[in-house]
């Protein structure tokens, strides 16, 4: 089990082996493809919590990092089956129960999804600590 730490972490961090300490930028860069992979596929429920009502939504969604995401809600029944494509910077919502695909226009784009305190926007952009912050 040892060895595969060791592979795994030489991989990550090449340098250090060569007795160089890693670089602050080649840290964060191993802890993101650690932590995102190239795509992810997951079920989630999202609470959505203001001072007046309480609901939840069952989600599926899936990335193929960095340029394609999809969200499909699988409940409450109200808004079973609308889903959110985001390709690049475009934005599409399906709304099944009038059977339409919408694009969202930029003016849109830091409107709330679905309730909650995400923006479409937060839905469109790809963060990445290496492209975001600068490392020492």
């Amino acid at each position: 089990m040892k060895c595969l730490w060791v592979v795994a972490f030489l991989s990550v961090f090449p340098g250090s082996a060569l007795g160089g300490a890693p670089s602050a930028e080649s840290l964060i860069e191993g802890m993101e493809a650690t932590l995102w992979s190239d795509s992810n596929h997951g079920r989630f429920t999202m609470r959505i919590e203001t001072e007046y009502w309480t609901r939840e939504l069952d989600l599926e969604a899936w990335m193929d990092r960095p340029d394609k995401t999809l969200i499909r809600i699988h409940a409450p029944r109200k808004e079973a089956g609308i889903g959110s494509l985001r390709i690049g910077d475009a934005m599409w919502n399906y709304l099944p129960k009038v059977d339409r695909t919408l694009k969202i226009p930029p003016s849109m784009m830091l409107q709330p999804w679905m309730g909650s305190n995400f923006s479409n926007d937060d839905l469109v952009k790809e963060s990445s600590f290496v492209d975001d912050y600068t490392m020492k």
